[in-house]
C-alpha cells in the first residue's frame, strides 16, 4: 500500500523573499474580497437551481421585456463584489507590480502564507464559516460509488458547493465504475490518496479493483500545483486530472 498526498498546498514553513507582500493590507483586502465573491457565487448557483423561470416577474421597461430575479439573488450584489475584487487587485498590483510576474503556484503560496499569519483574514473566514487548513471534523468521511461519469460529476458539483467542502479524490476503475473518497485528514486544498501497487505489473488498485484514472477536486483553479505534479510522477502510467468548476481537466 502506498500513500500519496495531492493538492495545491503542502505543509511547509513560511519562507518568503518579500515578506512585505504576505503581511500587506492590500493582499489581505484582495483575499477577503475574492473569498466573499466566491461564497456569493456558490449561493448564487444554489439559488439558481431553485428558480422556476416560468413564474418570474416580467415587466416592460423602455419597450423591452425585463425579467427580475428573486430578491435572494439580487441581494447577493454580485456586480458590486466583482467590482470590489477587481479594485483590490489593482491596488495590490500597483503597490507590488512584481506579483504580475509570479506564476499561479507562487502567488497561491503567498495567499496561503497570508492566511496563516493574518488575524484579520482569519476572522473573516471564521465569520463565513470557512475552514482553510484544518482537517474535516464533521461525519462525512466515506466512499461513494457511481456507475457513470455524469453521476460522479453531479456528486462533485454539489459537494463543491457544500459548507463541509474539503478536497475529495475520485478513483476511475478499468471496469467503467467510479468511487469518490473522502478522508478525515483532507482540507480545502489538500487531500490524501491511498492505493495498492502490483510490484510485478506496476498496475494500481483500490479495494482490489484496477485503477485507470485518478482525479481530485480544486476549489480555485484547474491548474495542478507542485505536489500534484509530484504525485503524477510517482504514479505513472495512469491518467491524472483535476475537477474544477464542473469539468475534469487532465494534466
Amino acid at each position: 500500500m502506498v500513500l500519496f498526498f495531492v493538492g495545491c498546498q503542502s505543509e511547509r514553513e513560511i519562507f518568503d523573499d518579500d515578506p512585505a507582500i504576505v503581511t500587506s493590507t492590500e493582499l489581505e483586502d484582495y483575499i477577503i474580497a475574492a473569498t466573499d465573491l466566491q461564497q456569493s457565487l456558490k449561493t448564487f448557483r444554489n439559488e439558481l437551481d431553485k428558480i422556476n423561470f416560468a413564474n418570474l416577474e416580467t415587466v416592460i421597461e423602455n419597450g423591452r421585456k425585463v425579467i427580475y430575479l428573486p430578491a435572494s439573488i439580487r441581494s447577493l450584489k454580485l456586480e458590486e463584489k466583482i467590482l470590489s475584487m477587481n479594485q483590490k487587485k489593482i491596488l495590490l498590483l500597483n503597490k507590488y507590480p512584481e506579483i504580475a510576474s509570479l506564476g499561479l503556484e507562487n502567488f497561491s503560496e503567498k495567499i496561503d502564507d497570508c492566511i496563516k499569519q493574518s488575524m484579520r483574514v482569519n476572522d473573516f473566514l471564521l465569520e463565513k464559516n470557512i475552514n482553510f487548513h484544518q482537517p474535516l471534523t464533521r461525519a462525512v468521511v466515506g466512499e461513494y460509488s457511481f456507475d457513470s461519469i455524469n453521476a460522479v460529476a453531479g456528486y462533485l458539483y454539489n459537494w463543491v458547493l457544500s459548507s463541509d467542502y474539503v478536497e475529495v479524490y475520485v478513483v476511475c476503475f478499468t471496469d467503467g465504475t467510479y468511487m469518490a473518497v473522502l478522508d478525515d485528514q483532507n482540507t480545502t486544498n489538500w487531500c490524501t490518496i491511498t492505493v495498492d501497487v502490483n510490484q510485478t505489473t506496476g498496475d494500481y488498485y483500490y479495494q482490489n479493483k484496477q485503477i485507470e484514472r485518478l482525479a481530485h477536486t480544486h476549489l480555485y483553479s484547474y491548474k495542478p500545483g507542485k505536489v500534484d505534479n509530484n504525485t503524477k510522477q510517482q504514479l505513472p502510467n495512469i491518467e491524472h486530472s483535476i475537477y474544477y468548476n464542473g469539468a475534469f481537466y487532465p494534466y
